[in-house]
């Protein structure tokens, strides 16, 4: 059973995070070949002033981040 966990620099959004849904549930299920119903995503919204690349916020890069694990 996939159990994907995704951190992304960007306030909250149920749009957003039914897109990262969207994309990650299609992607299980054509490269690794895995059944939708027992793909578990979990999605984390960090606010960008508390993520950091390089020692600098991304809020003060006027960036996004996000990492899946």
């Amino acid at each position: 059973m996939p159990c994907l966990n995704v951190k992304i620099a960007q306030p909250e959004s149920a749009a957003m995070a039914d897109q990262i849904v969207s994309a990650l549930m299609k992607r299980t299920e054509e490269i690794p070949g895995k059944k939708p119903e027992v793909t578990s995503i979990e999605i984390d919204f960090i606010a960008p002033d508390r993520w950091f690349v390089g020692g600098a916020r991304i809020s003060d890069q006027d960036k996004t981040a996000f990492i899946s694990i």
